[in-house]
């Protein structure tokens, strides 16, 4: 349920909204956090059929051009079959199936006239394009299979984003953000060489999904009788077979 439709109930039924902790991803991906869940029953009717169960609502703090969408364990509760293809939902009653139809008028527009599509110049040539008026003589290929469209676009890109280039070695910068190699002495008074992420992380962007506890791996595998451990390096994984065995 969305939040313009939450508005419109009274305060006797806004009251009844219950409280969540968890976080819902969206179709784009994204993190949201719900306002709380509320329950309260809905009917699905034709004008002969018709059939009520209680749902339950999570309330998002976002605008929609819906106002509640039935989830998947609604649809379970009312037993209910939609069609994309057809536009209906069929549902089933005590008296029977009643068929719920959407609006077409919803669904009508103006048909526009396709505009003609320009004949694509077929190129067997890859194309050495100047990005930099200031230096010619560093161009750029492009292949001859690239569509106009997929041309045009890239040479857009590259146009709008120019600056990130490094056009001679006076622009080359260190970059703070890279993850760059160390040397790490060890304990046997050889080296080990390493790869040191703490500047990555600082400029990575955080998500959601932290690393696991060593605590929760550890209780993870407190109902099996065996763990095997594998180090592939120091060789522990070679198990020597049998003499007759052996190939």
């Amino acid at each position: 349920m969305y939040e313009q439709s939450f508005e419109q109930f009274d305060e006797e039924d806004k009251a009844r909204l219950k409280p969540i902790h968890a976080p819902v991803s969206g179709f784009g991906y994204e993190i949201m956090h719900p306002r709380g869940v509320i329950s309260f029953p809905v009917t699905l009717s034709d004008g002969i059929h018709s059939r009520t169960e209680d749902v339950e609502f999570l309330v998002l703090l976002a605008k929609s051009k819906h106002d509640i969408i039935l989830g998947r364990e609604a649809i379970g509760d009312f037993n209910a079959h939609p069609s994309t293809a057809h536009g209906t939902v069929g549902v089933s009653t005590r008296i029977g199936i009643e068929i719920i139809c959407i609006n077409m008028h919803c669904f009508t527009t103006e048909s526009s006239k396709a505009s003609k599509i320009p004949k694509q110049i077929e190129r067997t040539e890859p194309d050495k394009w100047v990005l930099n008026k200031k230096f010619p003589d560093q161009t750029i290929t492009i292949g001859p299979a690239i569509s106009e469209i997929v041309r045009t676009f890239l040479k857009h890109l590259l146009t709008k984003n120019m600056d990130i280039f490094a056009w001679k070695p006076q622009t080359l910068l260190y970059q703070t953000w890279v993850a760059n190699p160390v040397i790490v002495p060890k304990n046997n008074e050889t080296w080990r060489m390493c790869i040191d992420f703490k500047d990555l992380n600082k400029a990575f962007q955080k998500d959601c999904y932290p690393l696991p506890e060593i605590e929760l791996e550890g209780d993870a595998v407190v109902p099996f009788k065996f763990k095997c451990f594998i180090d592939a390096y120091k060789g522990y994984h070679q198990i020597r077979m049998v003499a007759g065995a052996e190939d």
